[in-house]
């Protein structure tokens, strides 16, 4: 399967933030395609500035 690596995922986290938005993730492998409806699912132990305050 072919995924995000980390800094892009990284990257799509915090567009999603920005644009209050979930952004779709397709992943495609030899079996098929995996679909991923937020970024989040493939960071769910991310950092971000609401951690700071």
């Amino acid at each position: 399967m072919i995924t995000p690596c980390g800094a892009c995922r990284q990257v799509l986290l915090e567009t999603e933030k920005r644009f209050k938005s979930p952004i779709k993730v397709l992943m495609y492998s030899e079996k098929g395609v995996y679909v991923v409806n937020s970024i989040k699912d493939l960071l769910p132990l991310s950092f971000g500035d609401e951690m700071l305050r």
